[in-house]
């Protein structure tokens, strides 16, 4: 992705309401997440793209929405809904002209019970 430099690594679908998701593998308390962009071609197949916090069952926890899309978007949900908990997945998708995401970095914060917080 874009955070290392000479990385030309990204992640792009292209069918009808295009999503990308990550299996966290244990459920987590999730703080913040961010997405970063391409930076040489295709910005515009990140704008109106939300992240989707979901349970163990794929349920819906939490849910931001982002407009246009900036080189780095930032998703705070410890601001917005406090501590969001039981957090296994978490999905990006298109809310808007859902032809195409594409995305080159996405970093989830959080931490479990038994942890300080931390990069997941």
């Amino acid at each position: 992705g874009n955070a290392y430099p000479g990385a030309k690594v990204c992640a792009s679908t292209n069918f009808p309401d295009p999503w990308w998701e990550v299996d966290l593998a244990d459920d987590f308390i999730v703080k913040y997440v961010t997405l970063v962009r391409r930076g040489d071609c295709c910005k515009d197949k990140l704008d109106y793209a939300d992240v989707d916090l979901l349970d163990e069952n794929r349920s819906l926890v939490a849910t931001i929405e982002y407009g246009r899309a900036v080189p780095v978007m930032g998703f705070n949900f410890w601001d917005r809904f406090g501590e969001v908990k039981n957090v296994r997945y978490v999905r990006v998708h298109k809310i808007k002209d859902k032809n195409e995401l594409t995305l080159c970095e996405v970093t989830v914060y959080g931490y479990s019970k038994a942890t300080e917080s931390r990069t997941i």
